[in-house]
């Protein structure tokens, strides 16, 4: 019995002296390189292997962590690969992306197709406006003059060949013309009465700036009879009248080796 116990302490002290030697190892070693290396802890009757590492870790540093690809496990010394999740979190915001790249460009197609069509409506209300005014200007023609008649008959026969842009400038001539004509139609009559020299100065100096845009500067130091041969021009191009636009000028500048 006395040797039972005196068997009985050695084997307790001997643990005791293990649990010390365990104690000492852990302090002076680092835990984390003994669970990664499977490092055997020796002890006072032997050796006590580590639990085995869980995971593939990476050292940063500051902290632990697993790849962010790829995790490895091992498993009673089998190596299990484990796919991460990223690549296709990555692929399904890819495919967000995508998506959401298609509707901005159907809903940028979608609102060019409606500025189009508003800027088509647009251009029809304009050019309908623009037929009433041409239709206006028309209306207030002089019809009995001659040189006005001809040419609205030629611009009523090619009325649907010309492009608007030739309406509007073939009658805007005529409107033109025709104020033009009523002044200088005035002016013969107002010659069939006396004038004096001052008042057909005046007259002449109207009628030129009227039709060539003058200012009273530009008649400056000018002579009675130097504006009278001024007048006398611009008389003869009143009577020699060819609106623009129609098909008796484009002729004209033809011949002169121009087009329109």
């Amino acid at each position: 019995k006395g040797r039972s116990n005196n068997e009985g302490e050695v084997a307790a002290e001997r643990i005791n002296n293990d649990s010390e030697e365990i104690a000492r190892v852990l302090t002076s070693m680092d835990a984390a390189t003994i669970l990664a290396g499977e490092i055997d802890v020796p002890t006072g009757s032997g050796f006590i292997p580590t639990a085995g590492p869980l995971a593939t870790v990476i050292s940063t540093g500051s902290e632990v962590s697993p790849t962010a690809s790829l995790i490895v496990t091992r498993r009673k010394g089998k190596e299990v690969m484990v796919e991460s999740d990223t690549p296709k979190k990555k692929k399904l915001q890819e495919q967000i992306d995508a998506q959401v790249a298609r509707e901005l460009e159907e809903q940028q197609e979608k609102e060019d197709m409606r500025m189009n069509e508003q800027i088509a409506r647009d251009a029809e209300v304009a050019r309908i406006h623009t037929e009433e005014e041409i239709q206006e200007m028309i209306d207030n023609l002089d019809k009995s003059n001659k040189t006005i008649a001809k040419y609205l008959q030629e611009y009523q026969e090619f009325a649907s060949e010309l492009p608007l842009e030739k309406k509007i400038e073939l009658i805007s001539d005529l409107v033109k013309y025709q104020e033009h004509y009523t002044k200088v139609h005035k002016f013969q009559s107002q010659q069939r009465k006396p004038m004096t020299k001052k008042q057909k100065r005046e007259y002449y100096m109207a009628v030129i700036k009227r039709n060539l845009g003058w200012r009273f500067k530009d008649f400056k130091g000018m002579t009675f009879e130097e504006i009278k041969v001024k007048f006398t021009e611009v008389w003869k191009q009143v009577e020699d009248f060819i609106p623009m636009g129609s098909k008796e000028e484009s002729e004209r500048l033809k011949r002169k080796g121009l087009n329109l």
